[in-house]
């Protein structure tokens, strides 16, 4: 549902099994919004975001799903947890962080 709503925006989207893939895809295509889950395989979205910051990317990655309790967690990894509880409401998130870029 997110990926056909952000590719009828006009969007190219990329999607990784895991935080492995994804953190490889992040590296060869440079994107300028990563949507993540924090509950990822091998590595997880907070992981991924610390990775993305730390390499000093101009990408702005988005923890889609998360539980409250890592809200601090997040803020301390510099990591962005929207209000975005809709696919709409994380469509327009995406479009704001890609205009910003």
């Amino acid at each position: 549902m997110l990926r056909t709503a952000l590719e009828l925006d006009g969007y190219r989207v990329l999607e990784a099994g895991d935080g492995d893939t994804a953190w490889e895809l992040i590296a060869a295509h440079r994107p300028a919004v990563v949507v993540t889950n924090v509950q990822m395989p091998v590595i997880d979205g907070l992981e991924l975001s610390a990775l993305v910051k730390a390499n000093g990317y101009d990408t702005n990655v988005i923890v889609f799903t998360a539980p409250m309790a890592i809200e601090k967690e997040a803020i301390e990894k510099g990591t962005r947890l929207p209000a975005a509880d809709t696919v709409q409401a994380l469509l327009e998130e995406v479009r704001r962080l890609s205009a910003s870029r």
